[in-house]
């Protein structure tokens, strides 16, 4: 039986779609290709930014470049891509968990049926450490700044994100998703390549009726991405890394991809 969200009225009212692979596919070839709103970006105070208020010029043009699903706005897909955005944003940049607006009260976060953790704990290890979740390929435990800046010298164009399909709609929303980034700078000492590096993902998010996050579980593989990310040649003495390299510093030849890292409990729905 379908339920109807009261979306926030940039939104209109959102229609809950029958689960099943074909239930939401409301990408439409002729929508002209727009940003998905990052809402509590410009409407709050810079205190409640660790850097500032972020600028995302740069990675939405990688996204509108190269993303593939084109959904009409207001449409389930579109909204699921505002929702997840903001969401994103506020983790990466807001100083306190208390200031995350995209966090229902009780708030509460897993990944591929792993611990749940709530939202104080998601900010303390930063998306990125939590997202990679394999101390093999980090450093001396990052701590949240290590981990962000690592990845922002290694896709200084940004780590695009889109939802690429909708399952079902609220309150129990899944979705299938795709991340990916152009490795133009070193990651963790490990020279940078060049190419595009993806990892796909599917998602359950339970909301509210504002379209608050009550409980986000994510499943995906990160070993394909891992080795892709660690495939450049490491020099032995560190150079080449974002967070030791000297100006000017190479990195030495190829080295054999790292192995392993490989996270289980992946959905059917994947496939």
């Amino acid at each position: 039986m379908n339920t109807t969200l009261k979306a926030p009225a940039c939104h209109g009212r959102i229609t809950a779609q029958p689960a099943g692979r074909r239930a939401v596919r409301a990408r439409v070839a002729n929508v002209e290709p727009h940003i998905p709103e990052r809402k509590w970006l410009h409407d709050v105070p810079e205190s409640q930014f660790r850097y500032g208020k972020p600028d995302y010029t740069i990675v939405n043009t990688e996204y509108l470049k190269n993303k593939t699903a084109n959904w009409e706005p207001g449409s389930l897909g579109d909204v699921v891509e505002s929702v997840v955005k903001t969401f994103e944003f506020e983790i990466s940049h807001k100083v306190s968990a208390d200031l995350v607006k995209s966090f229902a009260p009780g708030f509460r976060y897993s990944q591929n049926g792993g611990p749940e953790i709530d939202g104080t704990e998601l900010l303390r290890r930063g998306s990125y450490n939590v997202l990679i979740n394999d101390e093999s390929y980090t450093s001396n435990n990052w701590d949240f700044e290590e981990s962000h800046k690592e990845f922002k010298t290694a896709f200084p164009k940004g780590f695009a994100w889109e939802c690429i399909e909708v399952f079902s709609g609220p309150p129990n929303v899944s979705f299938r998703w795709r991340h990916w980034g152009v490795m133009e700078g070193p990651y963790n000492g490990h020279a940078p390549t060049g190419k595009t590096i993806e990892m796909y993902g599917a998602a359950v998010a339970r909301v509210n009726d504002q379209l608050q996050i009550e409980k986000l579980e994510i499943y995906y593989d990160a070993t394909g991405f891992l080795s892709n990310l660690t495939t450049g040649g490491k020099c032995p003495l560190g150079f080449g890394s974002s967070s030791s390299a000297k100006p000017g510093a190479a990195t030495v030849a190829e080295a054999k991809p790292k192995e392993g890292g490989l996270l289980g409990g992946l959905l059917s729905f994947l496939k």
